[in-house]
């Protein structure tokens, strides 16, 4: 199993049991134990065992703390001496875990070499690719990493082993905005290396201890980070780090000489010119791209306290010179040892300001040496690694090797990783935030190169191998560090005259594929809108095809309604003509029946007249309410048969003949 494999398999440990640091490595422990010949075990042998798995180099004592851990579960101490249990191990899923990791971890590396051939055309092989990226996130989390390089893992390669940080930050970027899959491994293998730094406390349990309101003085550069004035990236990593810091006991201070130097920073940048500071190239050295305007920057350096004091940084003064201190250390050497290795070297105030700050820490502390950084007072927080390596090693030799343990500088990177380390659930992505604030940062380009870059440009016109069209064009060429630093992996020594023509190769590609991009996106949005357009038309068309077979519906049953309904009223008319007529025949039968029985001989001839006017006359009104009574059950049997026809015809219409007849008597 890898060393990257390893420290994505801690980070998972870490989601699944959420325990403490070390239970971590149990799972790895548990491992070595089934792997060993013989159920009698020592420390030293579960150690190399560990190493073989892991590629760790894990310190003995740790071992002797995770056997102990084990006691019941797997292990037995007799007499000073650790025997397995294998029946009473757990069951461990360790290889599964490492058989897709590994696959995650071959792909990752795969892609590295593809990247780096495809770009630079320089083959790595894949040891070397997977030393450097482990390098890379041992940068950003871990001295256990770097720690734990053996002889045989030393990179002999200096050509591009060199330039390895440029690299592997652009590969990072890639995968941050192409391979989703790839940077979720790189992040987890950056939080399973700051969970390892466990292993390199004496006591792992010094890992969650807070601080001991111990001050920490930030530096211009980071401050800058976190005002938000070089991108919102940077700004994310500085602000949750200060946040966790407070969290976790610490205290945040600046020294006035850094306000001072942070307000000459940005007058400067609000002196120039709004065109001059949009087409600024950001450098490593002056990093500062805000979108600001001058008036807002000086207001910004006005405000700067304010601004600092809401984020809970306070201004102190510098420690007092004391003699019997200041004594036991040599100023100048500090000095010349920083301008040896090239710190600053150019700018004299800045390196006087940054002695200043080591010399006050040393102070602050009463030139003592503590043990740990959690109980060591205050120290300097900066960005620049040259400035830790040279101040670690220069009071180490002043002071002993004691101060290596808590030296009075410290790199926010490695600090960001000892805070995570006690309040991981905190701040989850501060390992994402980091690793993208360490790729930024280092992908800026040098001020050494772009000024290479432009010596290089004035050489060609002089020699008269460029004219001035074509001097002005690469001196304009918008975002051209980015490309003059990946053509010379940001390093001046290695730009040739030959990188500017594939400088301006690059940039015509890019402007040409930027062209090829927006004209295929032109011509998306163009059939997105005509696509809109035609979805649009169907849906109207359909609307418009429903509304009129829903009018052509409605007119036919409007049709069939007034077909029935005539049909029913004739159907009624007629049965309330004939039912009329039947009982108009009854009546006159009737009648006529009584007027032959009358007029029988049986009668005398004396009363016949008599009982004729009376009969004539009862008839005429019996035979005028018979007519009226005929014609009203003739009209009620005949709306009763037309409701019948209409209900048989129309079963769901609810029939009212008697609202149409009050319509026609009306």
């Amino acid at each position: 199993m890898d060393e990257l494999t390893s420290l994505a398999i801690l980070k998972v440990n870490w989601d699944e049991r959420r325990k403490d640091y070390l239970d971590n490595f149990i799972p790895f422990v548990e491992e070595s134990l089934r792997r060993s010949e013989a159920d009698e075990v020592s420390s030293k042998e579960v150690k190399a065992r560990l190493q073989e798995i892991t590629g760790f180099d894990i310190p003995e004592g740790v071992v002797r703390k995770l056997l102990h851990r084990l006691e019941d579960d797997g292990v037995r101490r007799v007499n000073g001496t650790y025997y397995r249990d294998l029946d009473a191990l757990n069951s461990s899923n360790l290889e599964a875990k490492s058989n897709d990791f590994q696959r995650k971890t071959a792909a990752l590396v795969g892609k590295l070499q593809e990247f780096v051939n495809e770009n630079w055309e320089v083959t790595w092989t894949e040891e070397q690719t997977e030393d450097l990226l482990l390098d890379y996130v041992g940068n950003i989390s871990t001295p256990l990493l770097h720690a734990s390089r053996s002889e045989s893992h030393t990179l002999e390669f200096n050509d591009v082993g060199e330039h390895s940080d440029y690299i592997i930050s652009a590969f990072v970027k890639r995968c941050l905005e192409k391979d989703p899959e790839g940077f979720d491994h790189l992040e987890s293998v950056a939080k399973g290396a700051m969970m390892a730094n466990v292993v390199y406390y004496e006591n792992p349990n010094v890992a969650i201890q807070k601080f001991d309101s111990v001050a920490f003085y930030l530096d211009t550069p980071f401050l800058l980070d976190a005002l938000g004035i070089n991108g919102d990236d940077l700004r994310e990593a500085r602000t949750e780090m200060m946040d966790l810091l407070q969290e976790a006991g610490a205290e945040l201070r600046v020294f006035p000489d850094t306000i001072s130097e942070m307000r000459g920073v940005i007058d400067a940048e609000a002196r120039k010119s709004e065109s001059t500071r949009r087409k600024r190239i950001p450098t490593a050295r002056n990093p500062i791209q805000s979108s600001l305007s001058s008036s807002d920057l000086r207001l910004l350096s006005e405000k700067l306290p304010d601004r600092l004091g809401a984020m809970q940084v306070r201004v102190e003064e510098k420690a007092d010179f004391e003699e019997w201190m200041d004594s036991r250390v040599d100023e100048k050497e500090l000095e010349d040892r920083l301008i040896e290795a090239g710190y600053n070297e150019n700018k004299p105030t800045t390196l006087r300001h940054d002695v200043e700050a080591l010399l006050s820490v040393f102070r602050l502390r009463k030139a003592q040496t503590p043990g740990r950084l959690e109980n060591c007072t205050a120290a300097f927080v900066t960005t620049n690694p040259k400035l830790v390596h040279v101040a670690t090693d220069f009071f180490a030799d002043q002071l002993g090797n004691a101060a290596r343990d808590a030296p009075p500088c410290v790199l926010n990177d490695d600090l960001a990783a000892r805070v995570w380390l006690k309040m991981p659930n905190e701040a989850p992505d501060l390992p994402r935030k980091q690793l993208l604030a360490h790729s930024y940062a280092a992908l800026l380009p040098e001020d050494a190169v772009l000024d290479k870059y432009l010596q290089k440009i004035q050489e060609l016109k002089e020699k008269g191998q460029i004219g001035e069209e074509d001097y002005i064009y690469l001196r304009s060429l918008q975002d051209v560090g980015r490309v003059v630093a990946d053509v010379s992996v940001n390093d001046e020594k290695v730009f040739t005259e030959a990188d500017v023509e594939e400088i301006r190769r690059r940039k015509e590609a890019e402007i040409e594929a930027r062209a090829v991009e927006a004209e295929e996106k032109a011509k998306r949005a163009e059939q997105e809108r005509k696509d809109a357009e035609k979805r649009r038309a169907e849906k109207e068309k359909l609307a418009t095809e429903a509304k009129r077979r829903a009018e052509r519906e409605e007119r036919r049953r409007r049709k069939r309604e007034q077909r029935d309904r005539e049909r029913a009223e004739s159907v009624g008319w007629w049965t309330e003509r004939v039912v009329w007529g039947l009982l108009m025949i009854s009546l006159l039968a009737g009648a006529w029946l009584t007027l032959l029985e009358f007029l029988s001989e049986q009668t005398p001839n004396r009363n016949k007249i008599g009982i004729g006017v009376l009969l004539f006359l009862s008839g005429l009104g019996g035979g005028i309410n018979a007519l009226v009574t005929s014609n009203s059950a003739a009209r009620k049997i005949g709306e009763c048969a037309e409701r019948q026809v209409l209900s048989f015809l129309q079963p769901d219409l609810t029939v009212d003949t008697d609202s149409g007849d009050n319509a026609d008597s009306s």
